[in-house]
């Protein structure tokens, strides 16, 4: 794998969604977890925390951010009243779909690039590399709805 082209992409990928997200209350670093929440609807935090590839530091940023725009609410855990349970709200919903539309664009452009026979053979590829790196921290494969 060439770093050099992945980082380049990164860099882009950053300043595509820096100008979607222009004129929306919301950064970048927010983006995943409102998203995960809405198709989820409410999850508790330990769960969002694993369901997504940050360190649990950016999601209490995040989460807070989110709670301060008005787009999640967060509540005491009934299960564990050390944790907590956070929910989308209408708000955040309406931003969920513009943040969907901008992931959709995102992936139409970089795909555009590519021949449907590349696109199978990217896909294989990674699986290829989620699974090796999956067995060397000797943990179990999510199911594909997880993914």
């Amino acid at each position: 794998m060439n770093g050099k082209f992945e980082h380049l992409i990164n860099k882009y990928r950053h300043r595509f969604f820096d100008e979607r997200l222009k004129d929306l209350p919301i950064k970048y670093p927010e983006f995943p977890y409102l998203i995960k929440l809405s198709e989820e609807k409410k999850m508790k935090m330990n769960h969002l925390k694993d369901s997504l590839p940050f360190h649990k530091s950016h999601m209490t940023r995040a989460i807070q951010s989110l709670e301060d725009l008005h787009f999640i609410e967060k509540e005491v855990d009934q299960d564990d009243q050390r944790g907590y349970v956070v929910s989308i709200t209408p708000e955040g919903e309406k931003i969920a779909q513009v943040l969907r539309q901008s992931a959709k664009d995102w992936e139409e452009l970089t795909l555009s690039a590519l021949s449907q026979e590349e696109i199978e053979i990217v896909s294989r590829i990674q699986e290829k590399i989620y699974v090796k790196i999956k067995a060397y921290f000797e943990e179990e494969m999510l199911d594909e709805k997880d993914i």
